[in-house]
């Protein structure tokens, strides 16, 4: 007996290949669908990277007829110059309060690293910027800070030292009249935002030549509030020294060693505004 053979009669590994090759098409058709919106969106970046380019052209253009004194010295830079070069707000605030700790920048790269700003805006910026003669500006301010009273010298005097701007020495002034005059040096360590090597400078160019007379008080009759008044009396050592004038009857300021939870330095800091009767 003989059987009939269908010419369209394929064996399992022919029917196997016949699915891979068409399993192989459809493939081809949908990751062929699949890329082309890519390669779509790798044309759009160009052209975008391209519109970036020629828009930064133009801004800098813009930027030197707004900025006629160009470039600038960053670690002067206004509100008002840093809004019109486009710094971001929260870039600028990094900057003052850097700033305001008495820190300068010394190239666009240390000014970025302060503020954060991105690379594009850093060469935005590139043209405007001002590296500043660090040892000539030094030189020139020190030698005409030499032998100053520290009780006497204005802004203009305390911005004579690298490392201290407008702020710092609104700083040391307003900590200046809060104790009534220096009466040491080393006080000027006590004043936030001034490092070490400031306060070295301050020390070999200032010296205390008229030293402050200083109202003190009577630590035995003295108020609670007026206590709380005088330089480095908080109101908890206020407290301490009320506590045991009451408890003793009578207190000296040698008692305040004992009184006080604080170091030496600082309980011969407020003996200069005490006396004892």
């Amino acid at each position: 007996m003989s059987f009939y053979r269908s010419p369209f009669f394929l064996s399992r590994p022919q029917q196997l290949s016949l699915f891979i090759v068409i399993l192989l098409i459809l493939l081809v058709f949908f990751f062929r669908d699949q890329f082309q919106p890519e390669f779509k969106n790798e044309l759009e970046l160009e052209k975008i990277d391209a519109i970036q380019k020629k828009w930064d052209s133009m801004r800098q253009y813009s930027l030197r007829k707004k900025i006629k004194k160009w470039p600038i010295n960053f670690n002067y830079l206004s509100d008002y110059q840093s809004y019109t070069l486009g710094i971001p707000p929260e870039a600028f605030d990094l900057f003052q309060h850097y700033r305001d700790a008495g820190g300068k920048v010394s190239s666009l790269n240390h000014f970025q690293q302060i503020t954060k700003i991105s690379d594009s805006m850093a060469l935005i910026l590139a043209p405007f910027f001002k590296a500043p003669n660090r040892q000539k500006q030094t030189t020139k301010r020190i030698v005409e800070a030499i032998q100053m009273d520290l009780n006497k010298a204005n802004e203009e005097d305390f911005e004579k030292i690298y490392g201290i701007g407008p702020t710092l020495s609104k700083r040391i002034i307003k900590y200046r009249s809060y104790l009534g005059g220096f009466t040491l040096l080393d006080q000027c360590y006590e004043i936030y935002g001034l490092d070490s090597a400031v306060v070295s400078s301050i020390k070999k160019y200032f010296k205390i030549i008229s030293p402050p007379v200083i109202d003190k008080i009577n630590i035995n009759s003295a108020t609670f509030y007026e206590l709380q008044k005088t330089p480095y009396i908080d109101r908890a050592n206020a407290k301490k020294i009320i506590a045991f004038r009451t408890a003793e009857g009578n207190i000296t300021t040698d008692d305040l060693k004992k009184v006080l939870n604080d170091s030496l330095h600082k309980i011969e800091r407020i003996k200069l505004y005490l006396y004892q009767k």
